[in-house]
């Protein structure tokens, strides 16, 4: 049955009759005879069967955004509620005093926390003249106490501090050959420790090699300078730094876990924060761990994100597209109450909420969380059902005056039921007769059939 209205002879009533009316019907069609509020009617000639339908109103209301809409937010219809989230998934990473070997593991790959510079030791214990300790390729060669060492020589200490006196030689000749070996080194007791003057991986294949057995050494090579290539990010000057540096690791990763699904920043704080790529519930689902108490985490996963199964709906860029996203996510919800009982439309910041024809959708519920959505009512409104009293009168037409009579006895009372069920038809006895509809139906239409099947579609007024 078509829903548009267009009988140009009749005009709505202020008692919202509405008469169906077909077009292909056979016979003349007569303006209805009677009292005024008969309005219209359908000629029966040539038909086998009349079919009434109940218009019914819906149930209606609206939920407005306004600006500063916020994530957690939410919309409850029908008892379930539709919550406001962030278009992508969050978590972070809180540095404080970050140490070597301390890692955040993003979406099961390491990003471990290395010293910007390689280091490597050596250990004193009974330094010689003619021991010699080979630091990148430099010599540095000890000399008997009091000689006068020249160019990378390091005196050996005497007495009963020897070892101490010795280490502090040869770290001062370290650092002062630093144009050639790249590094520097500072004594603390008998142990000298190298570092590179060059951050990143490069430094740690500096080699380290002891001659004479009373120089130890911590490997062959210095060790522990960051490696970008590793996803290894550097312990910097502050706290600050030393997130930005994990921030950039994780952006530049090549690793599959990470390129192109999150992306990292830190701006001025210890904190990293990372963002899903993808937007929605995908980005929920990225791990988050840390392996150090230095650093802390917000979550075992990113969090925040929409998640369409859960009738969540994203905060977007304006409240028109935020609107649109709410209307979606109604009209999509498989959830019971919600499902095939409510429809939603966006206009502007406006979301319109229409339920079935009917008193019934009055009932359902419509609330909000959050000051920044306003709703119209605690329920929906406006829904109403047929008229009482309301019935299909007939009129048959009586030849000897030319007028049509009422016949009271083809009359049939509207239901909601019957509405609803579209049935049954009313036969048609073959005389020629006009149905009319009382002004107190809330909503009367009808489907005019030939043999059986709807002739043509009916149109409103």
């Amino acid at each position: 049955m078509a829903t548009t209205w267009s009988n140009p002879d009749a005009v709505l009533d202020v008692n919202r009759v509405r008469v169906a009316k077909a077009t292909c019907t056979t016979g003349t069609e007569v303006i209805a005879q009677g009292p005024a509020h008969l309005k219209d009617g359908i000629a029966l000639n040539g038909l086998d069967s009349v079919a009434p339908h109940i218009e019914m109103t819906p149930g209606s209301g609206t939920a407005t955004l306004s600006a500063g809409l916020a994530a957690t937010e939410k919309v409850t219809l029908a008892g379930h509620d539709f919550v406001a989230r962030a278009r992508y998934a969050v978590g972070t990473a809180t540095l404080v005093s970050t140490a070597a070997g301390n890692k955040v593991t993003l979406g099961g790959r390491d990003f471990f926390a290395r010293a910007r510079y390689a280091k490597g030791t050596i250990t004193i214990t009974a330094a010689a003249a003619r021991n010699s300790a080979i630091v990148n390729g430099i010599a540095f060669d000890a000399v008997a106490n009091g000689a006068g060492p020249v160019g990378t020589q390091w005196a050996v200490g005497a007495g009963g501090t020897a070892n101490n006196d010795s280490a502090t030689a040869l770290a001062a000749a370290i650092t002062a050959a630093k144009a050639r070996c790249k590094c520097t080194a500072a004594a603390v007791g008998a142990v000298v420790t190298v570092t590179s003057a060059v951050e990143g991986p490069e430094a740690n294949g500096f080699g380290l090699v002891a001659i004479g057995v009373p120089l130890a050494l911590s490997g062959a090579t210095l060790a522990g300078g960051y490696d970008p290539s590793l996803d290894e990010f550097p312990i910097l000057a502050t706290d600050a730094l030393t997130a930005a540096a994990l921030a950039a690791a994780i952006n530049a990763s090549k690793a599959a876990a990470v390129k192109g699904i999150v992306t990292a920043a830190a701006v001025a704080t210890n904190v990293c924060t990372i963002t899903s790529v993808a937007e929605g519930a995908a980005g929920n689902a990225v791990t988050l761990v840390r392996t150090g108490a230095p650093i802390t985490v917000s979550g075992a996963t990113l969090a925040g994100a929409y998640d369409a199964s859960a009738d969540d709906w994203p905060v977007l860029g304006t409240l028109q597209l935020s609107a649109a996203a709410l209307a979606a996510a109604i009209n999509a919800s498989a959830t019971a109450g919600v499902a095939g009982v409510v429809t939603a439309a966006a206009a502007d910041v406006v979301v319109a909420v229409t339920g079935m024809p009917g008193t019934a959708s009055n009932a359902v519920t419509l609330a909000r969380t959050g000051a920044h959505i306003a709703v119209s009512g605690a329920n929906l409104a406006g829904g109403t059902d047929i008229g009482a009293g309301a019935s299909l009168q007939f009129a048959l037409l009586n030849p000897a005056t030319g007028r049509w009579d009422r016949a009271p006895d083809l009359d049939m009372p509207l239901t909601a039921a019957l509405g609803l069920q579209g049935l049954p038809g009313i036969p048609v006895t073959g005389a020629a007769s006009r149905m009319q509809a009382l002004p107190n139906t809330v909503g009367a239409a009808c489907c005019v059939c030939l043999n059986g099947h709807p002739r043509p579609a009916s149109f409103d007024r």
